[in-house]
């Protein structure tokens, strides 16, 4: 069916949550409004292995997060949550309202979705986050924490059977303290039973460092800027990211990226500053290409993780003891550094996909995934998603978030 939506875009290929078939599908790309459309309204593009792509329109979302299970691809919106099944016959919807913007989301098994959202600021940047465990059987867990005690939306890690947050809180010490932002980590659910706290905060020590990056960092160390993913990866109670290590009482900021292992039951932590396959230090300044991280909880891959640059599109290989990484694969497209569109990245079975989803032609006129070997980095296939999309994308008033991609993998 093609039906005519509003706004500039030609006529878009739609579909009902109930007709929705996952054979083909590839990915699940998630589309929402710009916040100064204020329109009531979000969707979940469907992209098969032909290119060929059909949207399911539904109420508001704001940063819409959709998950897929080895039973269900699951997305909610603010009124519902919507459970497409494997099987066609088992497709679900429940009522849920719910706010309508959400941060992240992640399985904790195939039938439940723990999901952040956004309750709203009550007291300038304080507000609430909202824990939501939900279930295609109709059952819906919840609980609050505080943006004050647990920062703001970060990321997810799923280790053993619980769920922790990870991300990063402000807090003024003193009237010359400009940015005093850490890390911090909590647990969100035991189970599939929301459970919160306690959280806690990485506290860096310069004895954590070598003597030149103390001089870059100074004495007073943070660790920061933990974006939400598609998961963080959890092996034996430790969660593997790239946070930043920087002085924080600098209005002109040099910061370290600093790969960061933390243990979710005792707190330990180890620090690895990233440094490029020569051991030459990396460092970050605002505007480069440092700066942005992005991960998958599948992406740890023996003693190296698998991260993307989420400006550049670049996606290297980092040793999470060492800090030394290397550089898997780097896309074309037009226009160069940074790139003004979407990257999201998945690892699945040795296999890295990649999406270019740009948001104006100075990025380009097409969409891509591309589907590289994990372990050297060469493409494999390049699948071109129908140009009427990508004219969507720029022409309407959506923008997109991360991809889920089919873990039975159809290309393949």
């Amino acid at each position: 069916m093609v039906v005519a939506l509003n706004g500039c875009s030609a006529p878009q290929p739609s579909i009902s949550v109930d007709q929705a078939v996952l054979d083909d599908v590839v990915a699940a790309i998630p589309l929402y409004e710009f916040s100064s459309s204020r329109r009531d309204r979000s969707q979940i593009a469907l992209v098969k292995t032909d290119g060929s792509y059909a949207l399911i329109t539904n109420s508001a979302m704001f940063y819409n997060v959709p998950i897929w299970t080895d039973r269900w691809l699951f997305f909610p919106d603010s009124n519902n949550d919507y459970y497409i099944g494997v099987d066609p016959t088992d497709t679900k919807v429940v009522s849920n309202e719910k706010t309508d913007f959400s941060y992240n989301a992640i399985a904790i098994d195939d039938d439940h979705i723990l999901t952040v959202y956004n309750s709203g600021l009550q007291d300038m940047d304080i507000g609430d986050n909202q824990v939501v465990v939900s279930s295609p059987n109709g059952t819906i867990k919840q609980a609050v924490f505080s943006t004050a005690d647990g920062g703001g939306g970060g990321d997810l890690a799923l280790c053993g059977t619980d769920v922790y947050n990870i991300s990063s809180t402000t807090t003024f010490t003193s009237e010359d303290d400009i940015d005093h932002s850490r890390a911090i980590m909590g647990q969100v659910s035991r189970g599939t039973y929301p459970t919160i706290g306690p959280f806690v905060r990485l506290n860096a020590d310069p004895s954590d460092f070598t003597e030149e990056e103390v001089n870059i960092v100074g004495e007073t160390v943070s660790i920061y800027s933990i974006e939400p993913g598609l998961g963080l990866p959890c092996r034996n109670d430790v969660v593997v990211f790239i946070g930043l290590a920087a002085k924080r009482t600098d209005t002109q900021l040099t910061d370290i990226p600093t790969v960061v292992s933390w243990n979710v039951k005792t707190g330990d932590y180890s620090l690895a500053t990233l440094k490029d396959s020569n051991g030459a230090l990396i460092t970050h300044s605002y505007g480069d290409e440092w700066g942005d991280f992005r991960y998958t909880d599948n992406g740890l891959l023996g003693d190296e993780l698998i991260f993307l640059n989420g400006e550049s599109g670049r996606i290297l290989r980092v040793n999470i003891k060492t800090g030394i990484s290397r550089e898997l694969a780097m896309p074309d497209y037009p226009g160069g550094f940074p790139y003004n569109g979407r990257f999201s990245m998945e690892v699945m079975n040795g296999r890295i996909y990649l999406s270019l989803l740009p948001m104006n032609d100075s990025a380009g006129t097409e969409s891509f995934i591309n589907v590289y070997d994990a372990d050297n980095g060469s493409l494999i296939k390049q699948m071109k998603i129908d140009d009427r999309f990508t004219e969507y994308l720029q022409k309407d008033t959506v923008q997109s978030g991360r991809l889920a991609y089919n873990p039975r993998e159809p290309l393949f």
